[in-house]
C-alpha cells in the first residue's frame, strides 16, 4: 500500500468526493500549521505562565468542583470558555501545564480553520491559500502569545469566526435595488 494514495483514497471516502487542488492545499497548511502549533506549545517550561493562563487554570478547577462561571475571572472582558475547556483538557489528562497549554492550542487550531473559511468565502478557493498561510504561520510574537491560555487565541476565533460569519451573511443576502 502507498501511504499518500492510500491516505488520499480514506479521505475521499470519508468526505464522499474528491479534493481540488485548493483543498488539498488547504489541509496541508493546516495539518503543517497544526504540528507548528503543537512545537512551539510543548514543551510548557520554556514559556512563564501567564496569569490569565493561570486564572484560566484556577476557573476549570472551580469547574470541576462544580461552578458554573459565566465570565472569566478577573472581569468581564470575556466568556469563560476557556474554563470550561481547561476544565475538559484537566478532566482528561490531569491537572498540568501540558493540559493547560491545550487551551490555546484548540483555540488557535479553531482559529486558523475559522480564518481560512473566511477567506475562501471571501477572496476564493485559490486566493485563500495565500491568506490561510499568514494566518496558520505568524510572526513568532503572536505564535508565543497565542497559545499559552492567554485569551488571545480565542479572541482571535471569535474575530475570525465574526468575519466569517458576516461574510456568509452579506453574500447570501438578497440584493435590493434603490434605484429603477
Amino acid at each position: 500500500m502507498m501511504l499518500w494514495s492510500t491516505t488520499l483514497s480514506y479521505l475521499r471516502l470519508f468526505f464522499g468526493r474528491s479534493f481540488s487542488f485548493s483543498t488539498l492545499a488547504a489541509i496541508s497548511v493546516l495539518t503543517v500549521a497544526l504540528v507548528v502549533l503543537c512545537l512551539v506549545a510543548f514543551p510548557v517550561h520554556k514559556y512563564q505562565a501567564d496569569a490569565d493562563g493561570v486564572l484560566a487554570g484556577l476557573c476549570a478547577i472551580q469547574v470541576l468542583h462544580g461552578s458554573h462561571p459565566v465570565f472569566f475571572p478577573g472581569g468581564y472582558r470575556l466568556g469563560a470558555q476557556s474554563c470550561y475547556v481547561t476544565a475538559a483538557a484537566f478532566s482528561l489528562f490531569g491537572i498540568s501545564r501540558q493540559s493547560l497549554a491545550l487551551t490555546g492550542l484548540l483555540f488557535c487550531s479553531v482559529f486558523i480553520i475559522f480564518m481560512y473559511l473566511y477567506l475562501r468565502e471571501a477572496f476564493g478557493p485559490r486566493a485563500s491559500i495565500a491568506g490561510l498561510v499568514m494566518a496558520a504561520f505568524p510572526p513568532l510574537q503572536l505564535l508565543i502569545n497565542t497559545y499559552v491560555a492567554w485569551a488571545y487565541g480565542e479572541i482571535l476565533m471569535y474575530c475570525a469566526s465574526t468575519l466569517w460569519l458576516g461574510t456568509l451573511l452579506e453574500r447570501r443576502r438578497p440584493r435590493t435595488v434603490w434605484f429603477s
